[in-house]
């Protein structure tokens, strides 16, 4: 099937934010997300046409999706929206940037999980032992809540399932702790 002019996957392309490889990536299917139709996620990019190409592709893969252009105007749809259950958030961005943004965000709500992604790595590394961590913001490049730019659709979907799981694990097992009676 030809791609479309303004398909999410072309903007990804056009923007460097999606890796083009030679061999095809396993398709994400779009029930691959228990439950995603009931999960909300926040996407904040200063990038218009990676945000927009981002919110395309998860809108696809079932998920209710807010955007936001900065820290500022994300932390004003998380006023106005209902559980947000993961932030998706670039790291490099005028005013506040991402990790700042998860920060106050889970002030208001511990709940929130948070993926971080960045295509400006080579402005924000710095070698550490035994790794290199995005510095300031100390998180490991290797985090399982951090993803760099560009990645492939195959990426997103998977960080996004994985980070939502542990987030549903951790809300079952703290369920079953304030369950217990002394």
């Amino acid at each position: 099937m030809p791609s479309s002019k303004n398909s999410p996957t072309r903007q990804l392309r056009q923007t460097g934010a999606l890796r083009q490889t030679g061999t095809p990536q396993k398709a994400i299917s779009l029930r691959q997300s228990p439950a995603s139709g009931q999960v909300r996620i926040l996407l904040v990019d200063d990038n218009v046409p990676f945000r927009t190409a981002i919110y395309h592709l998860l809108k696809k893969l079932g998920y209710a999706v807010s955007v936001a252009d900065g820290g500022k105007a994300a932390l004003e749809v998380a006023a106005r929206t209902k559980d947000i259950q993961l932030l998706i958030t670039d790291l490099v961005m005028p005013g506040m940037n991402g990790v700042e943004l998860a920060q106050k965000l889970q002030e208001a709500d511990l709940r929130i999980a948070v993926l971080f992604i960045s295509g400006h790595l080579g402005t924000i590394f710095t070698s550490g032992a035994p790794r290199k961590t995005i510095a300031p913001m100390g998180i490991p490049a290797d985090a399982a809540n951090f993803l760099q730019k560009p990645f492939d659709l195959t990426q997103l979907g998977n960080r996004v399932k994985t980070i939502l799981a542990k987030r549903n694990e951790k809300e079952k097992e703290e369920g079953k702790t304030s369950g217990l009676k002394e």
